[in-house]
């Protein structure tokens, strides 16, 4: 069976979003934001 598409594996930062959305504060996700890589689905 062929791949169609890779897992995403998110780093560190984007997996604090992924876990605490709804408790992150603004400030903090700007933070965060900083950190993610530049493929990522946040951006």
């Amino acid at each position: 069976m062929e791949l169609i598409a890779l897992p995403y594996k998110p780093n560190n930062a984007e997996y604090l979003a992924l876990t605490n959305s709804s408790r992150i504060l603004g400030d903090q996700m700007a933070f965060l934001r900083s950190q993610f890589s530049a493929n990522s689905r946040f951006l």
